[in-house]
């Protein structure tokens, strides 16, 4: 009887320590497998960070390598962008110019349209008028010293001289035309004469 409640009493610590020992292997292996996992994320964090450190730096060599040593495309697109702006300038200066042109060619067509009115020739007879005045009194001051008078006697002098030269010239004009009236008689007179003969030969008359 004591022996079979010994028997007994092995089997139930012998069953104990089975469990004991299945549970205690069965938590180290799981201890195990979580330190593999953190130590797995480790790694793969630090792979992570290389593998961008990595790009980063190939990102910046390639940056270095386009700043140093543009392509043939940019090269082209540059030369294109010169060629543009030399091609812009030049359209602005003949732009320019025709404009200039043209403000010039309306300035002298208004010019002339003034100038054919009658409020143009009106001022133009002004200015005239005022040449002249100020014409005079420059032959007065230039002569004022060389000549003996008055400002007075100076002014009455040079109308005088004006008065002679526009008689001067209506002389002139007058004697010119009536020498050609006489030229044109003289060709003329001929030619009346000359006619009558010619109608009596071929009339027959003697």
């Amino acid at each position: 009887m004591f022996v079979e409640e010994n028997k007994k009493l092995t089997n139930v610590k012998s069953k104990k320590w089975g469990l004991w020992k299945i549970s205690g292997e069965h938590e180290s292996g799981e201890r195990s497998e979580g330190s593999w996992h953190k130590q797995s994320r480790h790694l793969n964090v630090e792979t992570a960070e290389s593998a961008s450190e990595a790009a980063a730096e190939a990102y910046n060599a390639a940056v270095a390598t386009i700043v140093r040593a543009p392509p043939k495309d940019f090269k082209a697109a540059r030369r294109a962008l010169r060629a543009l702006k030399g091609l812009v300038r030049k359209q602005a200066a003949v732009t320019l110019r025709c404009m200039q042109a043209l403000v010039r060619v309306q300035a002298r067509v208004r010019a002339r349209h003034v100038r054919m009115s009658k409020e143009g020739q009106a001022v133009q007879e002004i200015l005239d008028a005022h040449r002249s005045r100020e014409t005079k009194l420059r032959e007065s001051e230039e002569g004022w010293c060389d000549s003996q008078g008055t400002l007075e006697e100076i002014h009455t002098k040079l109308q005088m001289r004006q008065e002679g030269a526009i008689k001067r010239e209506r002389a002139i004009a007058y004697a010119l035309s009536h020498q050609q009236w006489r030229s044109n008689s003289r060709s003329n007179v001929p030619v009346y004469i000359a006619k009558p003969e010619l109608d009596r030969n071929s009339w027959g008359w003697s």
